[in-house]
């Protein structure tokens, strides 16, 4: 787009400026964890717990929620979600499924999955506020199995 800043008056410059630098910052909700951290935390199923990056719809009232979640809460939703039951063939499908989801948002219409994946409530917790932050850095971040303490992967 070529505007011509000469036939614009000084204040509608300053702000179509400041609109199109806008338009390059990216909001919280729009960050993407990068796909191999996302893929080490959605397939480890250790006692740590892994944390992720998420945006979870709502698909009965259109809420969307970005924030982090423990990687097994984000895989209990899933299999809730597609009625998946359990056992080994069934966490393996809700992992591919997460993997197959590049942009990391998950709609939900099943109130257990729904409730399942809290990050408003979450996000009122210390630690995972901590966590988020070193996640939004790219980083591989779990919660130690018994301590719960904040830790970063090599």
């Amino acid at each position: 787009m070529h505007v011509d800043f000469r036939m614009l008056g000084t204040s509608t410059a300053i702000f179509l400026i400041a609109l199109l630098f806008a338009g390059n910052v990216r909001a919280d909700s729009e960050f993407v964890q990068p796909q191999a951290v996302f893929e080490k935390a959605i397939r480890n199923t250790s006692t740590n717990k892994y944390i992720v990056y998420v945006t979870a719809v709502d698909d009965n009232t259109g809420e969307r929620t970005s924030g982090c979640v423990e990687a097994a809460l984000l895989r209990t939703a899933i299999l809730w979600e597609n009625d998946l039951g359990s056992g080994p063939s069934s966490l393996k499908r809700a992992i591919q499924i997460a993997l197959d989801n590049p942009s990391h948002v998950f709609h939900f219409s099943k109130r257990a999955a729904i409730h399942n994946v809290p990050l408003d409530e979450i996000a009122q917790q210390q630690k995972f506020r901590d966590a988020c932050v070193l996640v939004k850095q790219g980083r591989s971040v779990f919660l130690a199995d018994l301590t719960a303490e904040v830790l970063v992967d090599p």
